[in-house]
């Protein structure tokens, strides 16, 4: 992650330079016009790494609910909205995406949750809880998968992973054993 008040150029210059530093015996014995080619030799490179990336910092928009994503780490969400470089916006279950940032128009550059889950039909929200509400039903996991027959033993509980459940439903009468 870039440190704040440092700006792309800049942070990709010194890593650049910290590379190159490492692979140098005689660096402690650099004179001031031989470090100063060498920085500026390092911003050449990273001037034409970013040309190359196109990376721009995404533009804050107000009270929009858009969270910048830096392409470090895994998906922070499980279900939401993603933002591509290329201003494409993809909704529902994006945890299965490639958050990872690879120079490309389709990295993902900002993501926000959803205000609620859209369930069709006769969906009952679940927020979590010790207690099954229902002995038999269907229910949907947090990655939208879906399991039904007796569902009591499962845990009701939020843990904060993709086996949540977040959504039940009854058996109609004629269907439950």
């Amino acid at each position: 992650m870039i440190p704040e008040g440092i700006t792309p150029r800049l942070y990709l210059v010194g890593q650049i330079l910290a590379g190159t530093l490492q692979h140098l015996d005689c660096a402690t014995h650099l004179d001031r016009d031989a470090i100063k080619e060498l920085v500026d030799s390092c911003a050449t490179i990273a001037d034409a790494q970013l040309e190359r990336l196109a990376i721009t910092k995404p533009e804050p928009a107000p009270n929009d609910g858009w969270i910048p994503w830096n392409g470090i780490g895994k998906a922070p969400i499980v279900r939401g909205e993603v933002k591509c470089r290329d201003g494409r916006i993809y909704s529902g279950v994006v945890s299965c995406f490639e958050w990872r940032h690879c120079g490309g128009l389709g990295d993902i550059i900002a993501y926000r949750k959803l205000k609620s889950v859209a369930l069709a039909g006769d969906w009952i929200p679940w927020e979590g809880g010790d207690k099954a509400p229902i002995q038999y039903g269907e229910i949907m996991y947090r990655n939208c998968d879906t399991a039904s027959g007796c569902v009591e033993w499962h845990s009701w509980k939020h843990v904060g992973t993709d086996s949540d459940i977040i959504a039940y439903r009854p058996l109609k009468e004629e269907t439950a054993p």
